[in-house]
């Protein structure tokens, strides 16, 4: 079963200890038949409140990390991708979108510094087309990493996730391709 997972970020009003909420969701997928194609641009990286020389170097290594660990993903779980400088119109595209954001320590309490708060989404759609149509694919994915707490960059967890997040996406794909599903 195809697990979607997704962690409430609590607000700054609800700066109780960190909690995670993870549950399943078997939102419906359209993937027969495809070869997904993967392009220069699957990976869309934003990155918010950059302060240190490393925070603001930081977004092209998370861009070729989670680009590599999603590949690597798809094809441990044997999906059968197209690689291309741009996807053809109507081609059923990958794209994973990696939201960062810095948190400050003055209104983020307690914490640690530094913080962050990320959200990575990941989506089959059928590519640029006249007429949009739903998603073939969707999943998801937000927390705040405090490296003060963890002991390890945040461009760890991204790597991580990007990784469940493909096989996801894996599993959704075997389902739809299953013998006999027509």
């Amino acid at each position: 079963m195809r697990r979607v997972l997704l962690h409430l970020l609590l607000t700054p009003a609800a700066l109780l200890p960190c909690g995670a909420l993870a549950h399943g969701d078997d939102a419906p997928t359209d993937l027969r038949g495809t070869r997904p194609c993967l392009s220069a641009n699957s990976v869309k990286v934003t990155y918010e409140g950059a302060t240190t020389d490393r925070q603001k170097s930081v977004r092209s290594a998370v861009q070729r990390d989670t680009a590599a660990a999603l590949r690597s993903a798809l094809k441990a779980g044997g999906v059968p991708t197209v690689t291309r400088d741009r996807c053809a119109p109507g081609e059923p595209t990958v794209t994973l979108a990696v939201s960062v954001r810095y948190l400050d320590p003055a209104r983020y309490v307690g914490f640690g510094d530094p913080a962050y708060s990320y959200e990575l989404r990941l989506l089959v759609t059928r590519g640029a087309s006249p007429r949009p149509a739903p998603a073939r694919f969707v999943a998801g994915y937000a927390d705040i990493h405090s490296e003060a707490r963890e002991k390890r960059p945040f461009e760890t967890a991204l790597r991580v996730w990007t990784k469940e997040l493909g096989g996801d996406l894996a599993q959704a794909w075997k389902k739809d391709n299953a013998p006999g599903k027509r």
